[in-house]
Parts: structure tokens; C-alpha cells; sequence
């Protein structure tokens, strides 16, 4: 019997590929040109008017208390004046309770409620009020703002470059056979 032993080597071909676009020129009329800013600011500040009232020498020379001492005096005025109410209420009340006895009647107790009016006399202090005036002011704080644009050169065009696709082969396909004979004797 005869035998044969086959040895196949191949070898695929490898295929290049290089590509280049084409450049055309531009032709432009607008040179380059960049702008640069600054922006405006502006700042106001007030202050605003003000009316400064003291009234505390005139008061001082009609020895009338400054504001502080008149308050803690009307405190003080107000329950004396409280309690004093309260007291008259509770024995115009006993009277009432008791008007047939002589000399308890209901129009003798209203009379004695009309009160007399306060008179005052006194004289203007020389000085009333010191009065202090600030008109205020507006503080205004401007600066422009700018803005700057620069022109280039003209841009040169760029020439023409043609494009291309080159395709090649960077090996070729190959295959190798090889045999051997085996004789085995039967």
C-alpha cells in the first residue's frame, strides 16, 4: 500500500491602503479681525437726608424732665391714678347704696365729679428746638466701558494638493506543498 503525507502551507497576501484628500484653495475677501471688550460700570451710592430734632435745653430751662424721666413719671402718675379710681368707685358705690339717708343723693354725687380744668401758665424757653439738618448726597461712580476690533492681513490662499488613494501589496499569497512517500509493505 502507498501513502503519501502532504504538507500545505499557505500564506494570505497583505494589501496596503494610503490615502490623501485633496486641498483646494479659499479665496476670501474678510481678513482675520478680533474683538476685545471692556464692559461699563457704574456705581451710585446715597446717603440719604436726615433731620436731627433736640428739643432737651428748652425743656431743660422750663425744668420739664427729658424723655426718659417723663415716661418712668407718667408710669408712676398712672397707678397712683389707677388705685385712686378704684378707691373712689368703691365708696361712690357705698353711697349709692345708702342714698335714702339725708344728705346722699344721686345729683349731689355727680356734682362732685366735675373736674376743674388745669391751667398752666409759663413762659417760652429761649430756645425751643435745636434743629441739625444733613442734606445727604449722591455719590456717582462712572467709567466707560470700551470695545477694540483688529483687523489682520489678508490670508494667503493655499494651493492646490490633489488628493489620492494608492492601494498595494505589501506581500504576496504564497502556498507550499510538500509530500513524502511512506511505502509500508503490505
Amino acid at each position: 500500500m502507498l501513502r503519501l503525507a502532504l504538507t500545505i502551507n499557505t500564506q494570505p497576501a497583505l494589501v496596503g491602503l494610503e490615502t490623501k484628500l485633496a486641498q483646494a484653495p479659499v479665496h476670501t475677501r474678510l481678513a482675520s479681525f478680533s474683538l476685545a471688550t471692556k464692559p461699563s460700570v457704574l456705581t451710585i451710592r446715597t446717603e440719604l437726608p436726615q433731620v436731627n430734632i433736640d428739643s432737651s435745653q428748652g425743656r431743660a430751662e422750663l425744668g420739664l424732665a427729658n424723655p426718659f424721666e417723663l415716661n418712668r413719671r407718667l408710669c408712676d402718675q398712672s397707678w397712683r391714678d389707677a388705685a385712686f379710681g378704684v378707691e373712689r368707685m368703691a365708696a361712690e358705690g357705698d353711697r349709692l347704696a345708702a342714698f335714702w339717708e339725708p344728705g346722699n343723693t344721686v345729683e349731689e354725687i355727680a356734682a362732685e365729679d366735675v373736674p376743674s380744668p388745669p391751667l398752666d401758665l409759663f413762659t417760652a424757653p429761649a430756645q425751643l428746638l435745636d434743629v441739625e439738618v444733613s442734606l445727604g448726597e449722591v455719590y456717582i461712580n462712572y467709567r466707560k466701558g470700551n470695545t477694540t476690533a483688529r483687523l489682520g492681513e489678508m490670508p494667503d490662499p493655499r494651493p492646490y494638493e490633489p488628493g489620492y488613494v494608492r492601494v498595494y501589496l505589501r506581500q504576496q499569497a504564497a502556498i507550499d506543498i510538500t509530500w513524502q512517500n511512506l511505502d509500508i509493505p503490505t
